[in-house]
């Protein structure tokens, strides 16, 4: 019993000793405080979203109950019996642009305004979702001491930053003390974004938070992610709107801490003042003799000579090229190179020797710079007739089809002036491109489709120059998204006169990263490209590029509007979702229900492959006609050639001319005197006729050399 009591005296002390460490002012922490909060919701609507599910559109009506299932939970508590929380609710979705649902209201005329809004299906601008969040946040508060919450439902994926870029906007909303927290609205998401969007740390507000779950037969709402965000944001309202001095209790003093460790180093101390100058060293020791010099061969100094030549003609680099290009082989002889000088390295210093005789004159100097331009000169004496090319009726007979053992010369023009290629010809043919360019395809893969067009052109030859000519090939080129953002390549386009223009017209387009309207692309390509310009003699092939299911707001009886136009109709399906029975029906309605015109691949980069550029390419052109320009040895008369030259000066007959002055001097290279001679006479000959007849004296190039 006396143990008891001396038990029960001891607590009634602790009791009065703690009390007295209360401090004096404790009416306002025994008292409930009011915490307002703001909690404004951003829902993605884009493409991403409205196609990931089907029907479209039915993702963001789960995400729709997500949302309306969090505002329920949004009911007046007093949390720890010391705060008393109330709520205000708010929200906009967005894609391209952002429609506002309310502003910040009770949660009553939030969920009303939430159900009637629709999908945007366009593409992905988080940046300037979060911006207009910041700003409707700080405009429609409901109080000035409001604490503000911010819940953002998207997949992460972006299509452009127009806003500054996520990091930018959601930057501004955490220094209008927001607090953001990004759920992924299913798991097709990327995380990067989310993660960008979301404060720090991400384990409070990321946390792998997910709005639906669509892994089992139907769509699942997760619950969870309303349960572990509503916690978090009482938690962190508690600590702000509760006064933390109230839970202050001064504790007895801690026992002496142990000595601390030595300081760090100090810094350097100022420089200090020059010093005087110091002797000078000894002399080094002498360093050994180098090693000689290569010796240069005729073909640097050719090489040298041809640059001043291209430099100064350049408006005739065809036949420089062809002849500086001949002498550099001319200059190859069957013997050997001698070898290289051995290296001498050097012995002990000898004693100095005498004075030596003066040296020989050195070698002459370079050519000095031009001078003033002098005065005119008096009249020339007329000049003599024009000379006929009278060695070619010595030399015609011996230029015969003997080719075989020297072709390394017509080898070399070909690869160094890029003359003599023979040239592939389809013959009339128009090929329409209909590449899409929504938000799903992304930037990386639309480079690809864009590719895969100057690819497989680049097997078809050239381009026709007058697109109004009735033969060659025309090509255009559509690229689609959501209504009214086509644009398009014309297969009539005068500007697109050879494969270089149109390959650079193809690089411009820019992806537009919109929603995906397939009927009405066709219906385009058709309207704006065929049907006005068609030729009455060539083929119309369209070749149709997409990745997934086209937008349900668009016309699908127009799937197959080309079926009754006379044009040919392929389709490329890329992605795992041609698998599903529905989406293979609408290739088949594109390409008219005609076997083998559909090609399916898992993935973009299929589409650059060179077995696929073969096949597209036979599709493209079944039956095409190789032209190749005649060779010297074809050349039946070469002085009717170079006559014919100075008459028609015809690009057909320069080029078989630039072609028998290769040959000439191939022959001079190979044979022995006096043909030798005959043959180097001729090539010099026939240079001079030539460029006298294009540019003027032909001594000039000639002297250079």
């Amino acid at each position: 019993m006396r143990m008891m009591r001396l038990s029960i005296l001891l607590l009634l002390f602790v009791g009065v000793h703690v009390q007295c460490q209360i401090p004096a002012n404790q009416d306002h922490c025994s008292r409930t405080t009011e915490c307002p909060i703001d909690l404004y919701f951003v829902i993605d609507t884009s493409e991403t979203i409205a196609l990931q599910e089907n029907p479209p559109g039915s993702l963001v009506e789960s995400v729709k109950e997500f949302t309306t299932a969090f505002a329920k939970k949004l009911d007046k508590v007093t949390h720890k019996g010391l705060v008393q929380i109330s709520w205000s609710v708010g929200g906009l979705h967005f894609s391209q642009n952002w429609a506002n649902i309310s502003n910040i209201t009770s949660k009553e005329e939030f969920i009303n305004e939430l159900k009637p809004i629709k999908y945007l299906g366009k593409g992905t601008y988080i940046d300037c979702a979060i911006t207009n969040m910041t700003k409707k946040m700080l405009d429609t508060a409901s109080s000035s001491n409001a604490k503000r919450f911010a819940v953002v439902i998207t997949d992460g994926h972006v299509t452009g930053n127009p806003c500054g870029g996520i990091k930018v906007a959601a930057e501004q909303a955490r220094d209008n003390l927001i607090k953001i927290f990004a759920v992924a609205s299913s798991r097709n998401l990327e995380e990067a974004g989310l993660r960008e969007i979301a404060n720090s740390p991400a384990g409070v507000y990321r946390n792998n938070y997910m709005a639906v779950d669509l892994t089992g037969l139907g769509p699942v709402i997760v619950h969870s992610t309303i349960d572990r965000i509503y916690d978090t944001m009482l938690h962190l309202a508690y600590q702000e709107c509760y006064p933390m001095k109230c839970l202050e209790i001064k504790g007895s003093p801690g026992p002496p801490g142990h000595r601390g460790q030595k300081g760090a180093k100090g810094d350097n101390g100022e420089p200090g003042l020059k010093g005087q100058k110091g002797r000078a060293g000894d002399p080094g020791i002498e360093g050994p003799i180098g090693h000689p010099g290569t010796k240069v061969s005729s073909s640097h100094s050719l090489g040298a000579c041809k640059c001043r030549v291209i430099d100064q003609y350049v408006l005739i680099r065809p036949i420089i090229c062809m002849y500086l290009a001949i002498l550099r082989l001319s200059a190859i002889s069957d013997k050997g190179d001698s070898g290289r000088p051995g290296f001498s390295y050097p012995g002990s210093r000898g004693p100095t020797g005498d004075r030596g005789d003066k040296g020989a004159p050195g070698p002459r100097g370079s050519r000095g710079d031009c001078g003033p331009k002098g005065d005119p000169g008096s009249k020339g004496t007329p000049g003599e007739p024009v000379r006929k090319l009278t060695n070619f009726s010595v030399c015609c007979s011996e230029i015969k089809c003997h080719l075989q053992p020297e072709c390394d010369v017509m080898n070399y023009i070909r690869e160094t002036c890029g003359c003599c290629d023979c040239e592939k010809r389809c013959g009339a043919l128009d090929i329409v491109f209909v590449i899409d360019s929504s938000e799903s395809v992304g930037m990386t893969n639309f480079t690809l489709e864009k590719n895969f067009v100057i690819n497989t052109i680049n097997r078809l030859g050239s381009i026709a120059k007058d697109p109004s000519s009735e033969t060659g090939i025309r090509v255009g080129v559509v690229q689609y998204s959501h209504n009214g953002t086509f644009q398009a390549i014309q297969l009539n386009d005068s500007k697109i006169d050879s494969l270089s223009t149109f390959k650079e017209a193809v690089k411009k387009l820019e992806w537009i990263a919109g929603g995906t309207w397939t009927p009405s692309a066709l219906k385009f390509a058709y309207d704006n490209l065929i049907r006005d310009s068609r030729r009455a003699k060539s083929n119309v092939t369209v070749v149709v590029i997409t990745d997934g299911r086209y937008d349900p707001r668009d016309d699908d009886s127009l799937l197959n509007y080309l079926c009754t136009k006379n044009v040919d109709v392929n389709a490329i399906g890329i992605g795992d979702m041609f698998d599903q029975p529905e989406e293979n029906e609408s290739l088949k309605s594109i390409v008219c229900k005609k076997d083998g015109k559909i090609t399916g691949m898992k993935r973009f980069a299929e589409l650059v492959a060179e077995d696929f550029i073969d096949k597209i390419e036979t599709v493209l052109c079944p039956d095409p006609v190789i032209v190749c320009p005649d060779l010297p040895c074809k050349t039946g008369n070469v002085s009717n050639l170079f006559n014919n030259l100075q008459e028609a000066k015809h690009p057909d007959t320069y080029t078989k001319a630039v072609a028998t002055l290769a040959y000439a001097a191939q022959m001079a290279k190979l044979s022995s005197e006096p043909d030798k001679q005959r043959w180097t006479d001729l090539f010099i000959d026939s240079f001079r006729d030539i460029y006298s007849d294009m540019m003027g004296d032909p001594n000039k190039p000639l002297g250079l050399c």
